[in-house]
């Protein structure tokens, strides 16, 4: 550890949930030169200042001088706190088309959820999921504008975050293509001789 922070390169992935981020997950962590790949390890609500800590990243810190990483949706608000505790970090954003994205978290939260609008009244359940997501003032609407309001936003927050981090942006339809998965080893910094380019990943996002 030097001046505080973990001596590893980190690397994050993003994406709104249902896109494809256990399939990136999947891919990441079974490349030679990924010492750990977790999804959904550094999970904090999306409002407030969690307390973030060294304790957080133990995980990650048993690795020491490597490649780390952690892919999931409600990394986005956190990734300057987290990223204070590593050498460097780097984002991968996968992308979606936005309206099969929406047709899968409205298949996924069913009729009764609604993790984007601050329920003020009882039309929507609680699940505990809701304090992982963004609030939106469209709770009397239909949850399709919630969801397209969430889209819009969380990659605008993204293309925020370009300004400070070295971001490589995927498509989730091309995850599986050669192409794409080349491009995620030299962005990441791995051997491509090392890397496992046609290793199958699980596909939730297609839900």
């Amino acid at each position: 550890m030097l001046m505080g922070k973990f001596s590893n390169k980190l690397i994050l992935g993003l994406g709104t949930g249902r896109c494809g981020t256990v399939n990136l997950s999947d891919f990441l962590k079974q490349q030679p030169d990924m010492a750990i790949c977790t999804h959904e390890c550094l999970k904090w609500k999306w409002y407030g200042e969690p307390n973030i800590t060294e304790k957080n990243f133990e995980k990650y810190s048993k690795f020491e001088n490597s490649i780390v990483g952690d892919v999931g949706s409600f990394l986005l608000p956190h990734v300057e706190a987290i990223s204070n505790f590593f050498n460097e970090t780097k984002l991968i954003v996968v992308k979606r088309d936005k309206l099969k994205t929406i047709a899968s978290w409205m298949k996924w939260t069913h009729k009764r959820h609604n993790y984007w609008v601050p329920h003020k009244t009882r039309r929507w359940l609680n699940d505990g999921w809701d304090g992982m997501f963004p609030k939106f003032d469209l709770e009397l609407k239909p949850k399709k504008e919630a969801i397209e309001a969430y889209y819009n936003f969380y990659y605008e927050e993204c293309k925020k975050l370009e300004q400070k981090y070295d971001t490589l942006w995927i498509e989730t339809e091309k995850l599986e293509e050669k192409e794409t998965r080349i491009k995620i080893c030299n962005f990441c910094g791995f051997n491509l001789l090392n890397c496992k380019l046609d290793v199958k990943c699980r596909r939730n996002e297609s839900k």
